[in-house]
């Protein structure tokens, strides 16, 4: 549990050396917004502590600001 809470917060660092080497591109990014946001709630689902859907909603929404985060950080 807490590796996967770990690794979550290096998403945005990992987004921008990506972008920067060129392994992906801004734009895939944001086309496959809903994919990845289908996937963060997917991922929240198992992450989370709590079985009830508010706590993997609130999990989830943590990713999704993460996630928005590094895209805003790649240029």
């Amino acid at each position: 549990l807490m590796a996967g809470s770990g690794l979550v917060f290096q998403v945005p660092v990992l987004m921008y050396f990506a972008t920067r080497m060129g392994i992906i591109r801004k734009q895939t990014l944001q086309n496959m917004r809903f994919l990845v946001y289908a996937s963060l709630l997917t991922f929240a689902l198992f992450l989370s502590p709590d079985p009830t859907f508010i706590a993997q909603l609130a999990c989830a929404s943590l990713f999704v600001v993460l996630f928005e985060f590094g895209l805003l950080i790649s240029r």
